[in-house]
């Protein structure tokens, strides 16, 4: 055990930075790099050591926060339509139970001519009842006559209250196949579950359709469903109110920033001045985090996504597609990430083949908060250019007379002049203001142009139709 202590020590004052755990046979497990912290004098390990933890912490909060507003815009989309449905809901309900409250009543009386009271007058099958039991019964028979055609579609039975009648089928969750009566007005109102008898599957049917039932109950359940409109009112208008006031909260949150992405911004600066100290690699050679962060603000979705495939497209008014319309004066922008490599390209057609103008390839690393690029090329004018990069070893004498060998990786002038094109590239992107688009919006946009611009040359040597200019190594 002490020996393969020793030589986790011994890895640990190499100074170099690298992602390991120590884990102990007994029940605590040591962070490597808090041991290495911990171990070494060296100031700037233990500040890499914390940044890297502080930046890993914000950019998951950044991820949960992109996560957020892109659910709040998604929502924010549908919330009217929805918030129109609650409202035509209530409308509906609202008439459906004002006919039904003003529908004429018929009075009943005795004997001797006095009114005993006022009743709903109901119509089963073209004839007109006053007495419940007798309703009643006329829809029980109907319905026992008629549950196999119930039972597959609805059926008109008559009208009550300002309403029409039916039987319609419903699924009971006791699997037995089920009838609700219904009130039809703006909106169907339907009762309780009912189980008829059915010769079919042997079912027997419940009291109410027995000869010792009483047949009265079927005008109850129909009253009661009119009864109970108030409460479905109620749920809706509740449910507005809820949808109205998410929707006035979300349009504030969703324009809100991230409330880190200053300290964000930051900590990741200095990350990386300080891996440049400990890696002994020069901070002027490096443009890795600068093309990161304009990566990442143009598609957040880098961070969250190792399988994407987006377009952005201009806005305008000459190019008509399914959600919006845009400017046919700008090439598509495309935007693909396959694991860690991302691809950005300027596309077109020629002569029926696919042309990038330009295509640029780049590996993101998202721990690190650096893209390093790894290829351009621009078939227009013939131009495919690999980057490679080479290791120096510097030998010096230090201060005790030892000989020291410093690694310096040289960053070749071809990739340096690619990354201020980048640069460019990225400030006319921002400048023209390009959007991502939905995936029926780039077809028909790529679909116009495939018409309409069959001689390449003459349809993108307009101003502003691509990147904007050409590295100095072309």
């Amino acid at each position: 055990m002490l020996l393969n202590k020793q030589k986790f020590v011994s890895q640990i004052f190499t100074e170099k930075i690298t992602d390991r755990t120590i884990d102990d046979i007994d029940q605590i497990v040591l962070d490597f790099e808090t041991a290495k912290a911990v171990a070494v004098g060296n100031p700037l390990i233990r500040e890499h050591i914390e940044l890297k933890r502080e930046v890993d912490d914000l950019l998951t909060e950044q991820s949960i926060y992109f996560k957020n507003k892109f659910s709040m815009e998604s929502q924010l989309k549908s919330l009217p339509k929805r918030i129109s449905n609650a409202e035509e809901n209530i409308r509906q309900f609202k008439n459906d139970l004002q006919k039904a409250q003003s529908a004429p009543k018929k009075n009943i009386s005795d004997d001797k001519g006095n009114i005993i009271k006022e009743v709903y007058p109901i119509t089963v099958c073209g004839k007109n009842y006053s007495n419940g039991n007798e309703a009643g019964k006329a829809i029980r028979d109907f319905i026992i006559s008629n549950v196999a055609d119930i039972l597959n579609k609805p059926v008109s039975l008559g009208q009550y209250r300002g309403m029409e009648l039916l039987a319609t089928p419903c699924f009971h969750e006791s699997g037995k196949h089920n009838i609700s009566l219904c009130l039809k007005g703006e909106q169907p109102h339907y009762s309780t579950a009912l189980t008829p008898p059915n010769p079919y599957n042997l079912v027997e049917g419940e009291e109410i359709f027995k000869e010792t039932g009483n047949p009265s109950g079927f005008i109850t359940r129909l009253d009661n469903v009119i009864n109970n409109m108030d409460k479905k009112i109620s749920k809706f208008t509740e449910e507005k109110g809820q949808l109205e006031k998410n929707y006035i909260t979300m349009q504030k949150d969703v324009n809100m920033p991230f409330d880190k992405e200053e300290e964000l911004s930051k900590k990741q600066q200095r990350l990386i001045e300080v891996t440049n100290i400990l890696e002994k690699t020069p901070l002027s050679n490096s443009y890795e985090y600068t093309l990161f962060k304009s990566m990442t603000e143009l598609c957040p979705d880098l961070l969250t996504s190792n399988d994407l495939h987006l377009t952005y497209l201009v806005k305008g008014d000459d190019v008509v597609c399914e959600n919006n319309s845009y400017s046919s004066s700008f090439m598509p922008l495309t935007i693909e990430k396959h694991g860690d490599t991302v691809y950005i390209s300027h596309d077109y057609e020629q002569n029926g083949d696919l042309m990038s103008d330009p295509l640029v390839i780049m590996k993101l690393d998202s721990e690190n908060s650096s893209a390093i690029l790894q290829r351009y090329r621009n078939d227009g004018i013939g131009v495919d250019q690999m980057f490679s990069r080479t290791i120096q070893e510097i030998e010096k004498t230090n201060k005790d007379g030892e000989v020291e060998v410093d690694i310096k990786e040289i960053i070749s002038d071809e990739e340096k002049s690619c990354a201020d094109f980048m640069e460019t590239w990225f400030d006319n992107i921002e400048n023209q203001m390009y959007v991502p688009v939905a995936e029926s919006d780039a077809k028909d946009f790529k679909e116009y142009k495939r018409n309409k611009d069959r001689d390449v040359s003459s349809s993108y040597n307009e101003i502003g139709g691509s990147a904007g200019s050409i590295p100095d190594f072309v």
